[in-house]
């Protein structure tokens, strides 16, 4: 029963979640819908942690997604002579790139006075969910050897039986506790989206190159310019 819930029921909850609370964030406010960045209360450390997390956790998304979407394609691809130890390689450099990321972010946002002012609980819930995620995902792949090709055939049924209005869970069944803290924490983070900076995933500036230039006026009377336009 409690596995139902988990992995059939909660799975529909964190979408219907997701949706609204976005859709509601949007019409209440598109300015809103952002990372809230402390990058000018201290924007040395940032650099060392946002690029290799936002790098390896968009690049795991990616290798997340793909055997889901198309699994005969990538099933096509695992055919290839020494395709799977390379995928397997990347995505574990990829998974310590993301952690040594986080790690760096979380000690700044807790160790820095200015930006542990601005932190809220929700800011630290969904650090450390990211931090267990992350752990957790190195454990199925250090410890669950070959996942590139056996995840798309366990995972790719369950999702499609989601979709479908039928859930099926049979093929989770001897995953283990790892993989299916994997999968719980993944909805979690789902239905977190709209109630934390994790909204920004959807905040894509597709009007920036065509937007109108910006008008600085200075008003320091000392300044030799009057204005310029960025």
């Amino acid at each position: 029963m409690f596995d139902a819930f988990l992995f059939q029921i909660l799975p529909y909850i964190a979408a219907v979640v997701c949706v609204l609370g976005v859709t509601y964030r949007f019409v209440r406010g598109p300015i809103g819908v952002s990372s809230l960045s402390s990058q000018f209360l201290e924007g040395e450390t940032i650099r060392w942690g946002s690029g290799p997390w936002h790098l390896g956790i968009i690049a795991l998304l990616v290798g997340h997604i793909l055997p889901l979407l198309a699994p005969r394609f990538w099933s096509t691809l695992l055919q290839i002579p020494g395709f799977l130890p390379a995928v397997e390689g990347i995505g574990l450099a990829l998974g310590f790139l993301a952690a040594g990321g986080l790690f760096v972010l979380i000690f700044r946002r807790f160790g820095n006075a200015r930006i542990r002012a601005v932190t809220s609980r929700m800011d630290t819930l969904v650090l450390f969910l990211l931090l267990g995620q992350v752990i957790l995902g190195l454990s199925v792949a250090l410890g669950m050897r070959w996942g590139a090709a056996w995840a798309p055939g366990v995972l790719a049924p369950y999702i499609l039986s989601l979709a479908t209005l039928q859930p099926d869970i049979s093929t989770l069944a001897n995953l283990g506790w790892v993989m299916h803290a994997h999968i719980i924490g993944a909805w979690v983070l789902l239905g977190l989206i709209p109630f934390s900076r994790l909204i920004h995933l959807l905040s894509i500036p597709v009007a920036f190159p065509t937007r109108p230039h910006q008008k600085v006026v200075w008003a320091n009377p000392r300044s030799s310019r009057g204005s310029r336009s960025l």
